[in-house]
């Protein structure tokens, strides 16, 4: 909830105390990840997405091209979102996970292709879409402020 707020200092401090607890929590390492995203500490967040590792279907499926594209790996974003566009083809994947990659890259078109696409497939991960920093660059767009609104997030 602190990275929520928006409170990345203490969110990472958190996030650090948990994993001393439990050093293979997935989703602590994956979350602390994204919090150093916001803070500029790409290294940091690289490694945290490798020690997340694989999360082949849902939202945090996004991760790693959501983090390569914030750290400036144009190439590695793209293989990352050609990989989970090519692996919806057979199974599936969260819209919500390709929508995140798009906004890293900083396509908000797409990316708000995929949010409706995710608001369509009734993806749980979207009902934190109103307060989660990784689309921050979609808040002003008027396909965003009208899903919201679809969404009744107000």
């Amino acid at each position: 909830m602190l990275f929520y707020a928006r409170r990345y200092e203490a969110a990472a401090a958190q996030l650090r105390r948990t994993l001393e607890l439990d050093s293979s929590y997935s989703l602590a390492h994956s979350q602390l990840a994204r919090v150093y995203l916001k803070l500029g500490r790409c290294p940091e967040a690289l490694a945290q997405v490798r020690r997340a590792g694989d999360f082949p279907v849902g939202h945090e499926g996004g991760l790693p091209g959501y983090a390569a594209a914030r750290c400036g790996d144009a190439p590695g974003a793209n293989r990352a979102l050609n990989a989970l566009l090519d692996a919806s083809k057979r199974r599936y994947v969260s819209a919500e996970a390709i929508a995140q990659i798009y906004a890293g890259q900083g396509d908000n078109a797409q990316a708000l292709v995929w949010l409706e696409r995710a608001f369509d497939d009734r993806t749980w991960s979207l009902e934190l879409l109103k307060v989660s920093p990784v689309y921050d660059n979609l808040r002003a767009d008027p396909g965003f402020q009208s899903l919201i609104r679809k969404m009744r997030l107000e």
